[in-house]
């Protein structure tokens, strides 16, 4: 009956405020690390900012403001407000992956019809507005890690100069009997959509420099 009582207890307690108010303060201060550990995706199967992203950065703006509304500098479109300062809702925010994180974490998608069309421009502003759209060349391959190609895959698919080049996250794209293919609807980031200047290049070099990190 005791352990009974004291089970009940410890539930209850566990329901108050406090409780509930440290178990927000560890996952909103974890959850950088864990985003950048890739123990959380950012993104979600349909591309779109992982639900519990969200969460956890809301339960941190409000410790760092207080727990109150309207006490930090209001949030722009796609901002978060954070304390006295505003954090970027976008992936440009972030720490850059390393390398191995990157190879792990991105795949590549080459616009072979806007190397062969001369359209690339065109086919990335629809991109971005628009996103993937089903059908057609939507498979990707792992990123190129740069060199002389290899084999007769590489000869064709390997980044070239004046190639559009967009990294696919592994939660924007899904394994199809053919390979992975791109989901319908993803948009990327402006630092995934990379302009090579030069002939097979590294991409995690190339991903580097799309975010301006020396």
């Amino acid at each position: 009956m005791a352990e009974m009582s004291l089970a009940k207890l410890g539930e209850k307690l566990s329901q108050t405020w406090p409780a509930r108010l440290a178990r927000d303060a560890w996952g909103a201060v974890t959850l950088p690390g864990d985003v950048y550990q890739g123990n959380v995706s950012m993104y979600g199967d349909d591309g779109r900012t992982n639900p519990e992203v969200i969460n956890r950065s809301m339960s941190l703006a409000g410790l760092m403001t207080g727990g109150g509304g309207g006490m930090g500098i209001p949030a722009g479109a796609g901002e978060a407000v954070l304390g006295s300062g505003i954090v970027r809702g976008s992936r440009d925010a972030m720490k850059p992956l390393t390398e191995k994180q990157f190879y792990n974490q991105y795949s590549q998608h080459v616009d072979l019809r806007g190397r062969a069309g001369g359209n690339a421009a065109d086919i990335q502003r629809q991109i971005m507005e628009e996103g993937f759209r089903r059908g057609g060349n939507v498979n990707t391959l792992p990123a190129y890690r740069g060199g002389e190609p290899r084999n007769i895959v590489d000869m064709k698919m390997a980044p070239k100069a004046g190639d559009t080049v967009y990294l696919v996250p592994n939660s924007a794209s899904r394994e199809m009997g053919n390979g992975r293919v791109i989901n319908e609807g993803w948009k990327p980031a402006p630092h995934e959509v990379l302009q090579i200047g030069q002939d097979y290049p590294a991409l995690y070099q190339e991903y580097l420099r799309a975010l301006g990190a020396k």
